[in-house]
């Protein structure tokens, strides 16, 4: 699911503050089952095959996310394990 972008304000290398787009979007856990929602750097490419790399806020584990459909690379329909 897409949000709207959030505005980020990072400090880059010799260069004055910029300001960097972030985009929102939801997956779920594989190891938790719990919805978690991600961020990453610039807009959402919907239809895009491309997974980001996203520490997961549930499990503090990382996840290859396509942000685009939420889908976890390796993830399997099993129920999670509890924690």
């Amino acid at each position: 699911m897409f949000r709207p972008a959030l505005i980020c304000i990072k400090r880059g290398r010799g260069t004055p503050f910029h300001k960097i787009q972030m985009a929102t979007f939801l997956y779920k856990c594989p190891v938790t089952g719990h919805n978690v929602q991600g961020l990453i750097e610039g807009e959402v490419k919907q239809g895009a095959d491309v997974h980001e790399a996203v520490v997961c806020l549930a499990c503090r584990q990382t996840h290859l996310v396509n942000p685009s459909t939420g889908a976890v690379l390796g993830a399997r329909d099993r129920p999670p394990r509890g924690r």
